[in-house]
């Protein structure tokens, strides 16, 4: 299972980057078409304004599903976002 196309996450206007950074982890489960079926954070930045822009990215990305016995199946995928 792969990204097709990572969306980027916004930096949103109401949180300062002098005082909000820190990485994302969220995990994306997907259905055997690659269409998201969940997404939750798995590791916050600490700042819920961070952790809400990386979960729309993530759920608005294209994924390709996983493979068993080459026919498409459903799985998970972590998407990660950097804020600096």
């Amino acid at each position: 299972m792969a990204i097709i196309d990572a969306v980027p996450p916004d930096y949103p206007h109401s949180v300062s980057p002098a005082t909000a950074s820190g990485r994302v982890d969220v995990k994306v489960t997907l259905a055997t078409d690659g269409n998201v079926l969940s997404a939750e954070v798995l590791r916050s930045s600490g700042s819920p304004q961070l952790d809400e822009a990386t979960l729309r990215a993530a759920r608005a990305s294209r994924y390709t599903p996983e493979l068993f016995r080459c026919v498409p199946a459903g799985g998970a995928y972590i998407f990660r976002a950097q804020f600096q």
